[in-house]
Protein backbone atom coordinates (compact mmCIF):
# COMPACT_ATOMS: atom_id res chain seq x y z
CA UNK A 1 0.00 0.00 0.00
CA UNK A 2 1.31 3.30 -1.00
CA UNK A 3 0.01 6.90 -0.95
CA UNK A 4 -3.52 7.11 0.31
CA UNK A 5 -5.67 10.11 -0.30
CA UNK A 6 -8.62 11.38 1.97
CA UNK A 7 -11.41 13.60 0.62
CA UNK A 8 -14.41 14.94 2.94
CA UNK A 9 -17.89 15.27 1.52
CA UNK A 10 -20.59 17.20 2.77
CA UNK A 11 -23.86 15.54 2.66
CA UNK A 12 -25.46 17.64 0.29
CA UNK A 13 -22.75 16.76 -2.57
CA UNK A 14 -22.81 13.46 -1.39
CA UNK A 15 -26.46 13.11 -1.80
CA UNK A 16 -25.47 15.16 -5.62
CA UNK A 17 -23.77 12.32 -6.72
CA UNK A 18 -27.40 9.60 -6.88
CA UNK A 19 -24.83 6.62 -5.85
CA UNK A 20 -23.55 6.72 -9.51
CA UNK A 21 -19.55 5.29 -9.47
CA UNK A 22 -18.90 7.57 -12.41
CA UNK A 23 -20.09 10.94 -10.97
CA UNK A 24 -18.05 9.83 -7.82
CA UNK A 25 -15.21 8.90 -9.76
CA UNK A 26 -14.85 11.93 -11.77
CA UNK A 27 -15.63 14.17 -8.83
CA UNK A 28 -12.77 12.54 -7.38
CA UNK A 29 -9.94 12.79 -10.05
CA UNK A 30 -10.94 16.26 -10.62
CA UNK A 31 -10.15 16.61 -6.70
CA UNK A 32 -7.19 15.16 -6.94
CA UNK A 33 -6.05 16.99 -10.15
CA UNK A 34 -6.75 20.20 -8.84
CA UNK A 35 -7.09 20.27 -5.10
CA UNK A 36 -8.97 23.16 -3.90
CA UNK A 37 -9.61 23.18 -0.89
CA UNK A 38 -6.45 22.10 1.43
CA UNK A 39 -9.01 21.72 4.80
CA UNK A 40 -11.06 19.06 3.04
CA UNK A 41 -8.16 16.95 1.70
CA UNK A 42 -5.88 14.71 3.24
CA UNK A 43 -3.18 12.02 2.18
CA UNK A 44 -1.00 9.87 3.67
CA UNK A 45 2.50 8.35 2.05
CA UNK A 46 3.85 4.56 2.46
CA UNK A 47 1.31 3.38 4.80
CA UNK A 48 2.35 -0.02 5.02
CA UNK A 49 3.04 0.30 8.63
CA UNK A 50 0.19 2.55 10.05
CA UNK A 51 -2.20 0.23 8.57
CA UNK A 52 -0.92 -2.72 9.91
CA UNK A 53 -1.07 -1.65 13.49
CA UNK A 54 -4.05 -0.19 13.19
CA UNK A 55 -4.97 -3.81 11.70
CA UNK A 56 -4.29 -5.16 14.85
CA UNK A 57 -7.11 -3.16 16.53
CA UNK A 58 -10.76 -4.45 16.21
CA UNK A 59 -13.26 -2.74 17.79
CA UNK A 60 -16.04 -5.02 19.33
CA UNK A 61 -19.55 -3.29 18.29
CA UNK A 62 -21.69 -5.84 20.17
CA UNK A 63 -21.50 -9.60 20.50
CA UNK A 64 -21.82 -10.13 16.79
CA UNK A 65 -20.60 -7.37 15.16
CA UNK A 66 -17.01 -5.95 15.24
CA UNK A 67 -14.95 -3.61 13.12
CA UNK A 68 -11.22 -3.60 12.60
CA UNK A 69 -9.53 -0.56 13.18
CA UNK A 70 -7.22 -1.06 10.05
CA UNK A 71 -10.81 -0.26 7.50
CA UNK A 72 -10.43 3.43 8.66
CA UNK A 73 -6.86 3.58 6.55
CA UNK A 74 -9.01 2.26 3.23
CA UNK A 75 -12.44 2.53 4.43
CA UNK A 76 -15.27 0.35 2.87
CA UNK A 77 -14.88 -0.61 -0.65
CA UNK A 78 -16.85 1.68 -2.69
CA UNK A 79 -15.26 1.69 -6.63
CA UNK A 80 -12.76 -0.28 -8.16
CA UNK A 81 -12.02 1.73 -11.59
CA UNK A 82 -9.51 -0.47 -13.58
CA UNK A 83 -9.52 2.04 -16.58
CA UNK A 84 -7.93 4.57 -14.00
CA UNK A 85 -5.89 2.05 -11.69
CA UNK A 86 -7.87 3.66 -8.78
CA UNK A 87 -9.75 2.34 -5.91
CA UNK A 88 -12.50 4.19 -3.60
CA UNK A 89 -13.85 3.45 -0.33
CA UNK A 90 -15.87 5.21 1.77
CA UNK A 91 -16.07 6.25 5.56
CA UNK A 92 -19.37 7.09 6.18
CA UNK A 93 -20.20 8.84 9.54
CA UNK A 94 -20.90 6.27 11.82
CA UNK A 95 -17.65 4.39 11.36
CA UNK A 96 -16.06 7.69 11.01
CA UNK A 97 -17.14 8.62 14.63
CA UNK A 98 -16.10 5.03 15.65
CA UNK A 99 -12.76 4.96 14.14
CA UNK A 100 -11.94 8.95 15.38
CA UNK A 101 -13.32 7.61 18.93
CA UNK A 102 -11.06 4.64 19.56
CA UNK A 103 -8.06 6.81 17.98
CA UNK A 104 -8.38 9.52 20.52
CA UNK A 105 -8.40 6.73 23.16
CA UNK A 106 -4.66 5.66 21.94
CA UNK A 107 -1.38 6.78 23.04
CA UNK A 108 2.02 6.73 21.96
CA UNK A 109 2.98 4.19 24.62
CA UNK A 110 -0.21 2.37 23.63
CA UNK A 111 0.63 1.90 20.18
CA UNK A 112 4.44 1.62 20.21
CA UNK A 113 3.66 -1.75 22.57
CA UNK A 114 1.48 -2.81 19.65
CA UNK A 115 3.79 -1.90 17.05
CA UNK A 116 6.07 -3.76 18.73
CA UNK A 117 4.20 -6.89 19.61
CA UNK A 118 3.05 -7.32 15.83
CA UNK A 119 6.83 -7.99 15.11
CA UNK A 120 7.07 -4.46 13.24
CA UNK A 121 10.69 -3.64 12.72
CA UNK A 122 12.02 -0.33 12.62
CA UNK A 123 11.66 3.29 13.68
CA UNK A 124 7.92 4.47 15.15
CA UNK A 125 8.14 8.14 14.99
CA UNK A 126 6.75 8.24 11.76
CA UNK A 127 4.05 5.92 12.16
CA UNK A 128 2.83 7.90 15.12
CA UNK A 129 3.36 11.12 13.13
CA UNK A 130 0.27 9.66 10.89
CA UNK A 131 -1.66 8.13 13.15
CA UNK A 132 -1.52 11.44 14.91
CA UNK A 133 -2.30 13.34 11.59
CA UNK A 134 -5.03 10.86 10.56
CA UNK A 135 -6.73 11.10 13.80
CA UNK A 136 -6.74 14.88 13.88
CA UNK A 137 -8.54 14.72 10.35
CA UNK A 138 -11.08 12.07 11.40
CA UNK A 139 -11.61 14.60 13.91
CA UNK A 140 -12.49 17.68 11.65
CA UNK A 141 -14.61 15.65 9.66
CA UNK A 142 -16.41 14.15 12.45
CA UNK A 143 -17.06 17.65 13.84
CA UNK A 144 -18.54 18.66 10.29
CA UNK A 145 -20.59 15.12 10.38
CA UNK A 146 -18.79 14.49 6.72
CA UNK A 147 -18.60 11.11 4.92
CA UNK A 148 -14.83 10.50 4.17
CA UNK A 149 -13.91 9.15 0.61
CA UNK A 150 -10.56 7.20 0.76
CA UNK A 151 -8.69 6.65 -2.69
CA UNK A 152 -5.77 4.78 -4.00
CA UNK A 153 -4.46 5.57 -6.94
Amino acid sequence: MENVHYVRVADAVWDSFGDDPHIIMDWILFIHETQPDHEQLFALEETTSLYQLMSQIDIFIDQETHYNLGRAIVGEELIVNEEHAAIVGILPLPLLIISSEVMRNFDRQALEVIYQEAGRQGEFDEVWEQFGNLRAYFHQAEEAQDTILVYYV
